[in-house]
Parts: C-alpha cells; structure tokens; sequence
C-alpha cells in the first residue's frame, strides 16, 4: 500500500548508522529541520514515479518530523514546493509525528498542523499506545493514521490482553474515520491475527526490510513486469 521513508547515515569509518546514532545531536545543533525536509523531499520525488507505473497509482509515503520541525513557522511554505516538484499528491503524504510532539504542543504547532491539513496532508500519530496517549488528540487534530505500538502488537495471537487492546484501537479508529497500522509485524502468528481483522495494516520486516529507493524501484519494476500488482 505504501511506504515509510527512514534516515541513515552512511558514516566513513562507523558504516550504516541509525537514527538512534544521530538524530539527538541533529536536534541540538538544529540540523534536524533540514533533514526531515531532506527526507521527505527524496522519498515524495522517489513515491511520485512509482504511481506513474502501472499499478502504482495507489502508493503512498510516510515521513517523520521533529516536534521541532513542526512548529516552525514556515513549514507548510517549505513543503509545498516538494509536493508540487514531485507531482504527488498531499493526500497521499503522511507526517509522522510522535504522541510526545503532541503533549508540548504550542501555539504555532497547532497553526501549523491546520495549515497542513488544509494542504491535504495527512498526519499519523507513530507508537500510540506507549505513553501520552489522549482521546484529546483524536478530536483536536486532524489525525488520519495510528501506529499501533510494538509493546501492543509484539504477542498479537498468543495474548488475551494485548489483541483486547489492539482490537479497541482498531474499533476507536474505524469510528473516528482514521486508518490503523500495526507496527513491526515479524511472525506468520502476528500477520495471521492481523488479516482476521480486515480493516488494519501491518508494517514490519515479515511483510517488508528496508531497503535504498534504487533496491525498492527494482522490485516494483520486477512486479509490475511479472503482471501482479504492487502492495
């Protein structure tokens, strides 16, 4: 259905590094703002020509910005361009902002976030369920996506508890108009459990590893050709 686009760095002596390794200091030196949009603007050109081919027309991104990103005045000017170089459509974008992005909301961030929506972009609230969690949220902003926690969804199929909760996120989801995904989806047990729900994704390394765009390109060229539909 879709994509989430993820930072790395490629370090000359460290190799490959994860977000973990540098995106503290990248919000300390204030770096971070340009590398969201960095992010967003290579994955938005990348998604772009893959709905261009057959089949593709569907495909949607998601990606991560900073409580700091958000609250700057002049994102929404910032974005615009990105989405208009790239020919994608802003319903087909996500920004994943993190529950904690919510609770030190201010002033601008909420102008902001209404800006966006405007725009047509959509937000996806990533982990819910881990700890601010707030049905506040659902009604004060224009949330279009949850990411069900991994905590919730590590033992989908083998505990009572944890599919009570994934199925009441899913029930206050499906009310509310607003899309559901599991996140890191790793067992046949888990997506089993999953697909008996019909309405929710799952995103995980069961269903999809990260991958460079140029890798992702090949596979959906290979797809395509082979005459299944990418998803």
């Amino acid at each position: 259905m879709g994509f989430e686009a993820l930072a790395r760095w490629r370090h000359p002596q460290r190799g490959l590094l994860t977000p973990q390794a540098f995106i503290p200091a990248a919000e300390e030196s204030g770096l971070i703002e340009a590398i969201d949009l960095a992010v967003l603007a290579e994955a938005c050109d990348a998604v772009a020509r893959w709905q261009r081919q057959p089949g593709g027309e569907h495909l949607r991104i998601a990606s991560n910005v900073s409580a700091r990103t958000l609250s700057a005045a002049n994102l929404v000017e910032q974005i615009e361009p990105i989405l208009r170089r790239s020919g994608i459509r802003a319903q087909q974008v996500y920004l994943e902002i993190t529950e904690t992005t919510l609770v030190a909301e201010t002033h601008s961030t909420s102008t902001t976030i209404g800006r966006l929506r405007q725009l047509g972009v959509q937000l996806a609230i990533d982990d819910f369920g881990s700890g601010y969690s707030s049905l506040l949220y659902l009604k004060r902003f224009p949330v279009g996506l949850l990411e069900i926690d991994r905590s919730f969804v590590a033992d989908l199929g083998r505990d009572p508890e944890d599919e009570a909760i994934a199925r009441a996120i899913l029930s206050l989801a499906v009310a509310l108009g607003v899309e559901v995904v599991a996140e890191v989806i790793e067992t046949d047990t888990q997506h089993a459990w999953l697909r008996n729900l019909h309405r929710a994704y799952g995103q995980g390394y069961l269903l999809g590893k990260p991958l460079p765009i140029a890798a992702v390109e090949q596979q959906l060229k290979a797809t395509i050709q082979s005459g299944m539909t990418p998803v």
